[in-house]
């Protein structure tokens, strides 16, 4: 489908989180077809993991959320009303490589009921580009900004869904 940008304004931890289940909520359906990638930007300290932990919460895991620095990708068992899937949280902030990220085995991870979250996803997106040519996926790009005045963080927001073409 068309990529369609959507400016954002959060106010709150809780509101970042709100913004994150509205769209996952509104490309649902599509998740029994192939994977929902959501790509987050933005600096440190800017909500990349806020919005992370409001997608882990939308499908009902109760575990804390951290962002996987270190380890690069974590892995989580959800069941949503009738969807039982997986939940990727992946931090690309230390990849600077094709061949680091080939490690990853990426391509595994795009499974039909399966969210994959990138943290960082501007270090990775030229790797991924090729990894989503021609499958069946939704992929919804949020570039977060460092807050302003009051705690406003701007988010825009891009979605595109391979099922509309």
């Amino acid at each position: 489908g068309d990529e369609a940008k959507l400016e954002l304004i959060s106010r709150s931890e809780a509101e970042t989180k709100h913004i994150a289940g509205t769209l996952l909520l509104k490309h649902w359906d599509a998740i029994q077809r192939g994977p929902i990638i959501v790509a987050l930007d933005g600096p440190l300290g800017a909500g990349k993991t806020v919005f992370a932990k409001g997608v882990a919460e939308f499908l009902g895991i109760s575990v804390p959320i951290a962002s996987p620095t270190y380890t690069y990708i974590e892995e989580y068992d959800f069941t949503r009303h009738q969807t039982t899937g997986k939940f990727f949280h992946l931090d690309m902030w230390k990849v600077d490589s094709k061949a680091q990220f080939e490690r990853l085995e990426f391509g595994q991870l795009l499974q039909a009921n399966t969210v994959v979250i990138v943290e960082w996803w501007s270090q990775v997106a030229a790797y991924v580009s090729p990894l989503l040519e021609g499958r069946k996926r939704v992929l919804i790009g949020c570039q977060l900004t460092d807050p302003h005045i009051d705690e406003q963080r701007r988010l825009t927001i891009s979605q595109q869904d391979s099922h509309d073409n």
